[in-house]
Order: structure tokens, then C-alpha cells, then sequence
């Protein structure tokens, strides 16, 4: 999740949300990417916000909406009133389909908005999700559709796919494949037939970041699912090739905020 926050989870399938807050100036989300929608209200204070190479802010009261894959930063803006504090929801593409009664989900082109109705649905969000279990799993469910098609109303547009890059696919693709076996920059590399340094500079263009921290976030993101699945961290870690499981808890850290036995025991 970053550095500096504290956090309750609530999930339920398809979905989790979160309370998220800042515990002081420093909180800070370094550069990573979700699989899931991730829609987000700011309760208290306020952020400012790198995404795919833009420079957003969001104040209390904003909504941000990121698509899947999206290339996202952020870091709690001192002077703002408050400590940070908002709620966010994680939806699976295939969930939110299902919700919108569509066939795939639609992208959200409208990183930040200001909607009063939004706000509200994601107050009644952050009521089920502290304490964690403390509302009938139908009005979680009816809030988060709620919130789905709110969202979607505003925001949802066709925007124009991220100019492509062969030598990115066939880099992203490598990585993809052996998640569980990560090969070296050299080799990744050597495997798209340019040098480190160019595979480096062109695959930062593309994706926001170089290929061997997006692979190291793709992992963080099958980890995730795995512990969902119940899978103890020592086995999660060995699967996805870290060095053991302190490198899985360091690195799940920084993404989620929490560990993975934590975050294992809450599925």
C-alpha cells in the first residue's frame, strides 16, 4: 500500500475496500500499478498525484479512478487541514462487468472527480468496512454497485490505447511468463535483442517504470491472489521466486501496507 498509512480491509468477492490513513507529512505511495479498478474518495486532506506521467491533485472531497494496469503514484500534500484519510475499493474488471451488466468493463478516462453522490456512497463504504464484518454482506455489495455505476456514468469513455511498443510487449511478455522463475535484466534483454540500457529507458516510456520494478509489482499482484486462494507466505514466496519470505514480506509491504499473514488472514 506505501509507507506511513494504516489501514482496515473488508473483502468480499469480486471486491475488497479499505480505509486507508496518513500517520504523518511523509505518507507516500511510491510508483506501482493494481490489476483491479481502483476508485478511491478522500474523507480528509488532500494528495497530489503521478499518473502514466501526469501530475493530478485531489483535494478533499475528490474521487480518483484508475483503470487496471494504470501507472499510479501519490503522496499526502502538507498544509492540507488534515491528516490523509480516504476509502478506496479494488473491483476485479470481471466484477465490475457483471455489476454494470456489460460484457467487459469500461475505462475510465476521468482520473479525478468531484461528485457529491460519489462521496456519500463511499461514506456508507467506509461504515462497512470499520469494524471489519460489521454490515449484511447485501448492503456492502449494493453500496459498491452503487459506486460502480456512479463512477462509469461520469467517468467511463474510450480512450485511446497507450502507443504501442513490440519490444515492450515482448519484454512484458517474458516477465509474464516466468513470474515464478524472474530472469535477470541481462536476460530479458538479450531476449528482445537490445541492450539493457535501451530495454530500460524504452520500457520506463511505456509502462512508468523499468521492467524489473513492473515485473517486481506483477508478482506483488499474483502474491495477492494467492494468499486470497490460502496459501501460507513461505509457499507464496518459493512460487513467485523471491529469495524468501522476508524479500516477499518487504516488498508486499511497500505495495499493500500491511504483510502477508495479515493480509492472508483477512480473506
Amino acid at each position: 500500500m506505501g509507507t506511513g498509512f494504516s489501514q482496515t480491509l473488508f473483502r468480499r468477492p469480486g471486491f475488497e475496500a479499505a480505509i486507508v490513513e496518513a500517520k504523518g507529512a511523509g505518507a507516500a505511495f511510491p510508483r506501482h500499478t493494481h490489476d483491479e479498478f481502483v476508485i478511491s474518495a478522500n474523507l480528509a486532506g488532500a494528495e497530489r498525484i503521478w499518473l502514466d506521467g501526469r501530475i493530478l491533485e485531489a483535494a478533499r472531497g475528490d474521487v480518483t479512478a484508475y483503470n487496471p494496469g494504470a501507472m499510479q503514484a501519490s503522496h499526502g500534500l502538507v498544509g492540507a487541514g488534515s491528516p490523509w484519510r480516504f476509502v478506496s475499493l479494488y473491483a476485479e474488471p470481471g466484477f465490475v462487468a457483471r455489476a454494470l451488466g456489460l460484457p467487459a468493463p469500461p475505462l475510465l478516462a476521468v482520473p479525478v472527480l468531484r461528485d457529491p453522490v460519489l462521496v456519500r456512497h463511499f461514506a456508507d463504504l467506509a461504515r462497512f468496512v470499520a469494524p471489519p464484518g460489521g454490515a449484511e454482506d447485501g448492503r456492502a455489495e449494493e453500496t459498491v454497485v452503487a459506486i460502480l455505476a456512479a463512477t462509469a456514468g461520469t467517468a467511463a469513455a474510450s480512450r485511446p490505447a497507450r502507443p504501442g511498443d513490440a519490444v515492450v510487449r515482448r519484454a512484458a511478455t517474458m516477465l509474464l511468463d516466468r513470474l515464478g522463475d524472474p530472469p535477470s535484466l541481462a536476460e530479458v534483454a538479450a531476449g528482445v535483442g537490445v541492450s539493457r540500457e535501451h530495454l530500460v529507458r524504452r520500457f520506463a516510456a511505456v509502462q512508468g517504470m523499468p521492467p524489473m520494478a513492473w515485473a517486481l509489482q506483477r508478482r506483488v499482484a499474483r502474491a495477492r491472489t494467492l494468499l486470497r486462494g490460502g496459501m501460507p507466505p513461505a509457499e507464496v514466496a518459493a512460487a513467485l521466486g523471491f529469495a524468501d519470505q522476508a524479500h516477499l514480506t518487504r516488498a508486499f509491504r511497500a505495495a499493500m501496507g500491511t504483510t502477508p499473514g495479515r493480509y492472508r488472514a483477512r480473506a
